[in-house]
């Protein structure tokens, strides 16, 4: 979208058309916003988040399709005024293809914030960034990802969405990659966080019905969110980024049978002992205050390119009773 606006406007301004309206310039920058705070400034990759198809309408780099770092800085220049990355690099050089000037002025660093009308939390500590995408659904949502985590430090995706893989590759692919299973959240009774009725479309749309606000301190940066689903069950989770680590606490009731939490980790030799999962950098630590009935490692699937998937290290815990369970990813 962003790409097309940023196209649309190159040709008015070349053919001196008039103005995009008030509201619609108002958006862009928006947009342009928003893709800025969720890409990584390290690579230009962004959380997999929501349906992607992998296409990429301006190809005027060299760089990979999940580097977004070009697209942020021409839409910034184009509707901000302002340069996305002051220092240079590709980015720079869709600028130069199509004649823009870069920008003298510069986008302030990103910060924690909250974005309560499309559902999103950003948490900002040194080198880490954390999303929480929490039900604010304005338009056919097409992924059970409500109160999915995704976790990045360095520019390493650590906690990672499922992705898309295909829009057109059978019913299997599409109830996995859209379903709760693709995500870094929790999956009541086996059932699916909304109804799937049609490939494109889910009914029982989610409504968030408790909310943290963000606090942004100086040891934590902390938000919650929970919901109730069309079968009474209910997730609340906070989440919680100090300098050493990251918290997530879900708090799980109104399910009949057992209540798994997920956790997509990043390819890697992670190994399991106890309650603890690690790899030669990072440790995980579970915790839960009923019995944990099952905690093991099994083997997901990501899908980061559009019809290319791999394998991913997945951690399940289960429970059987109304609970807590308590995730902290140490770094």
């Amino acid at each position: 979208m962003l790409d097309t606006y940023s196209m649309a406007e190159v040709w008015r301004k070349s053919l001196d058309l008039p103005l995009f309206s008030d509201l619609v310039c108002t958006r862009l920058e928006a947009a342009t916003h928003w893709l800025f705070n969720m890409t990584q400034i390290e690579t230009g990759d962004a959380p997999n988040l929501g349906a992607n198809d992998g296409a990429r309408l301006l190809p005027l780099t060299g760089g990979d399709y999940r580097d977004f770092r070009p697209s942020v800085q021409l839409a910034s220049a184009l509707f901000l005024k302002k340069a996305a990355y002051d220092k240079g690099g590709d980015w720079d050089q869709p600028l130069k293809w199509l004649g823009i000037k870069k920008p003298s002025l510069t986008i302030k660093e990103p910060l924690s914030l909250d974005m309560p009308l499309g559902g999103y939390g950003i948490l900002r500590n040194k080198d880490a960034f954390v999303l929480l995408n929490y039900p604010k659904f304005r338009f056919r949502p097409s992924q059970c990802d409500a109160l999915n985590v995704d976790f990045w430090r360095g520019g390493e995706n650590l906690l990672r969405d499922g992705g898309t893989f295909s829009y057109n590759a059978g019913q299997e692919a599409i109830d996995y990659y859209g379903g709760t299973q693709s995500h870094n959240t929790v999956q009541f009774d086996g059932h699916q966080q909304m109804l799937r009725l049609s490939r494109f479309l889910l009914g029982d749309w989610l409504k968030t019905n408790s909310k943290q606000e963000l606090k942004a301190e100086e040891r934590e940066t902390s938000i919650a969110a929970g919901y109730e689903d069309s079968f009474n069950c209910q997730h609340t989770r906070t989440v919680k980024l100090t300098n050493q680590n990251l918290l997530v606490e879900d708090q799980l009731s109104g399910f009949k049978c057992c209540a798994v939490v997920r956790w997509r980790l990043s390819p890697g030799d992670w190994r399991i002992n106890g309650h603890q999962i690690s790899n030669d950098e990072y440790v995980i630590a579970i915790d839960s205050n009923v019995d944990i009935s099952r905690l093991e490692l099994i083997e997901g699937r990501e899908s980061r390119y559009y019809y290319l998937e791999e394998t991913v290290p997945v951690i399940e815990i289960e429970i059987n009773k109304p609970g807590i369970i308590k995730m902290e990813f140490r770094f």
